[in-house]
C-alpha cells in the first residue's frame, strides 16, 4: 500500500486518540488535525482519474487559455474563477476544499452524541469509497460536506437552514438535490413492520433490473445533460457481477434481520420470536438506519448493474455507515464491545486494501508532491 495512504489515514486519527484522552480543550487540536490533515491532502497527486482534470481547468481558467468544456455546477465554477483570478495555486485550493470537507466531519461527528469518536472516524475513513474516493471526485466531496452541516441543523429542528445548506450543495453537484425530500421522509418514517423492511430488500433490486433493461432508462436520460451523461452513456457499459450481487445482497438481508430482532429483544433479553411474529411487528428506525438500508439495497442494485449515476447517490447513504455502526456498538460493553471494535477495524482495513487494488490504476500512484 503506497505510503500516501498510510499517512492521511494516520494523521487525524492520531488527533482524533489525542483529543479523546485529553477531553478538555478538544477544539484546538481538532483545529491542528484539520490543518495538518488539510496541507497533506492538499499537496497529493495521482489520487484518481479526476484531479488532473480539475487542475488543469484551474490553471486554464487561471491562464486564461480555457479550452474544452466547463463544470456546470455554478458554486465550483465560481470558486475557480475568483481563486484562479486572484492567481492563487491550486495546492491552496485544494487546501480550503479540504479544511472545509474535514471541518463538516467533525462538526457532524461532535454532534452526533456518540461517546467514542475514533471507530467512526476510523470507518469513515477506511470506506474507500467516501473519503479517497472524494480525492478525486471533489465537487462531490464538497456537496456531502454540505450534507453533514445540514444534517446538524435539521437534527436541531432548524429546517429551513437545513434545506438552503442542501442547496448551496447542489451548486457544486446537483444530485445532493435528492436528499431534500429524503431527510424529510427518512426522519418521518420511524416505525415500520419488519416484513416491510425485508420486502424493500428483495423488491428493490428486482424493479431496478426491470427498469434497466426497458426503455424507461433511455428516456430518462434525455432530459438533460446530467442525465444522459450519468445514465444513457453506459448504457452500453452494463455489466453483472453476480458473486458481489451476492454478496451485497446478503449483507443486505442481514442487516433487515438485524433491525428485526435485534429491536424484538425484551429488557430481559428474551427474544420475542417464539411468541409472535417477529416480522409483522413494528420496528423502530431513525434516519441512519434508514440510511444504511438504502446504501446496501443500492450496493446491491449497483452489482446488478453498473449505472454510473448510483454510486453517486449512493454516497449519500454510505455516509451514515460509520456512526450507524458505533451507535449499535456502543449498546453493548466490555470484553465484547472491544471484540466488536476489532473486528470492525480489521473488517474495514481489509475492505480498503481490496478496493484500493480493484481501483489501482487511477489509486495505487498516490504520492505527495514533495
Amino acid at each position: 500500500m503506497p505510503i500516501f495512504y498510510v499517512i492521511i489515514l494516520s494523521v487525524p486519527l492520531l488527533f482524533t486518540i489525542l483529543r479523546e484522552r485529553v477531553g478538555k480543550g478538544y477544539e484546538v487540536i481538532d483545529t491542528l488535525s484539520i490543518i495538518f490533515t488539510s496541507i497533506l491532502l492538499s499537496l497529493r497527486e495521482n489520487t484518481g482519474a479526476d484531479l488532473l482534470t480539475y487542475k488543469q481547468n484551474y490553471y486554464m481558467h487561471m491562464n486564461n487559455n480555457f479550452v474544452g468544456g466547463d463544470f456546470s455546477e455554478p458554486g465550483y465554477l465560481l470558486a475557480v474563477k475568483v481563486f484562479s483570478a486572484l492567481k492563487i495555486p491550486f495546492t491552496v485550493f485544494l487546501f480550503l476544499i479540504a479544511a472545509f470537507s474535514l471541518f463538516a466531519l467533525y462538526y457532524y461527528l461532535e454532534n452526533s452524541k456518540l461517546d467514542n469518536k475514533v471507530m467512526p472516524l476510523y470507518i469513515y475513513f477506511t470506506i474507500f469509497d467516501l473519503y479517497v474516493y472524494s480525492l478525486s471526485a471533489i465537487r462531490q466531496g464538497i456537496a456531502i460536506s454540505f450534507l453533514l452541516i445540514s444534517l446538524v441543523k435539521f437534527n436541531r429542528k432548524q429546517y429551513f437552514r437545513s434545506i438552503i445548506i442542501i442547496v448551496l450543495g447542489t451548486m457544486f453537484h446537483w444530485s445532493v438535490i435528492i436528499m431534500i425530500p429524503m431527510i424529510f421522509l427518512l426522519n418521518a418514517v420511524k416505525r415500520v413492520r419488519g416484513i416491510v423492511i425485508l420486502g424493500l430488500t428483495v423488491l428493490i433490486p428486482i424493479l431496478y433490473f426491470i427498469g434497466v433493461n426497458s426503455p424507461i432508462i433511455e428516456i430518462i436520460a434525455k432530459f438533460n445533460y446530467n442525465t444522459n451523461y450519468y445514465l444513457n452513456i453506459l448504457a452500453n457499459e452494463r455489466t453483472t457481477n453476480i458473486k458481489s450481487f451476492i454478496w451485497s445482497f446478503i449483507l443486505a438481508i442481514i442487516w433487515s434481520l438485524y433491525l428485526i430482532f435485534f429491536r424484538s429483544i425484551e429488557v430481559d433479553g428474551t427474544v420475542t420470536l417464539w411468541k409472535t411474529d417477529v416480522v409483522r411487528q413494528y420496528v423502530e428506525l431513525d434516519y441512519n438506519d434508514w440510511c444504511v438500508i438504502i446504501f446496501l439495497i443500492l450496493r446491491s442494485c449497483l452489482d446488478i448493474y453498473y449505472i454510473s449515476a448510483l454510486p453517486r447517490v449512493e454516497m449519500y447513504f454510505y455516509l451514515m455507515l460509520p456512526f450507524t455502526l458505533e451507535k449499535e456498538v456502543e449498546k453493548t460493553k466490555g470484553k465484547v464491545r472491544a471484540f466488536i471494535y476489532v473486528l470492525l477495524a480489521f473488517a474495514f482495513a481489509i475492505s480498503f486494501y481490496v478496493r484500493l487494488h480493484m481501483n489501482w490504476e487511477f489509486y495505487g500512484s498516490a504520492r505527495f508532491v514533495f
